[in-house]
């Protein structure tokens, strides 16, 4: 993976229909009573279970009005795709004191993925709705940190080299990333990561995933 900094205009052909109002920093070419807690689900995706030793969140998705029919319309016209598969219900998560994610993959395992369920989560959105908190960023361990400086609004700098890449959570901000190998598509393994434990404060998450198409 190549650490590189730009700017990409909203007309750039390699966002085809992207809309206006925001700004793309690419890093590398490769309601309260609705929520509940976060399970970690088995590798065919049938089983949920509570583990807050390895994640512990409260979890609500929203119900598709309109707003979250226009946030599915831009998440899906943002990755410029002919073919695109459909979108996952959207998953709001909540991390309150202590929250946090450990290590892990968005994807299922290759078999499963090809067999009992008939496609993977291709590409993965976290945006960072609310964090009004200290740590919770997100880690990814396997990626190498950046030399450019600029890069330091975004991610946590004074991190140790072999710690990776941590991003900051910074409201309204989100991270957009491809979870498959465009060659074979099992999953990428430098997107290993992880939501960090939160310190103070709340942190509040939306997960958009985007699933491979049907003749994938």
């Amino acid at each position: 993976m190549v650490e590189t900094w730009k700017q990409i205009p909203v007309n750039s052909s390699v966002l085809q229909g992207a809309q206006p109002g925001y700004t793309i920093h690419l890093f590398s070419l490769d309601p309260d009573e609705n929520f509940q807690p976060s399970e970690i689900w088995s590798n065919n995706g049938t089983v949920g279970t509570i583990a807050p030793h390895i994640r512990d969140s409260q979890w609500a998705s929203p119900a598709r009005d309109e707003t979250v029919r226009r946030v599915e319309k831009r998440a899906a016209e943002f990755q410029g795709y002919g073919r695109a598969g459909f979108l996952e219900p959207l998953k709001v998560l909540k991390y309150e004191l202590g929250g946090h994610y450990n290590h892990h993959y968005d994807t299922f395992p290759h078999r499963e993925a090809r067999t009992s369920m008939e496609g993977n989560r291709f590409s993965t959105f976290f945006v960072y709705l609310q964090a009004n908190c200290t740590g919770g960023g997100t880690n990814f361990p396997r990626l190498s940190p950046p030399k450019d400086d600029r890069w330091c609004q975004f991610v946590d700098c004074d991190e140790p080299y072999e710690a990776g890449v941590t991003f900051k959570p910074i409201p309204g901000n989100a991270i957009y990333w491809h979870n498959l190998r465009p060659t074979d598509r099992t999953h990428h393994p430098d997107l290993l990561h992880s939501g960090l434990p939160v310190t103070s404060g709340v942190k509040v998450g939306l997960n958009i995933w985007t699933w491979t198409p049907e003749d994938w």
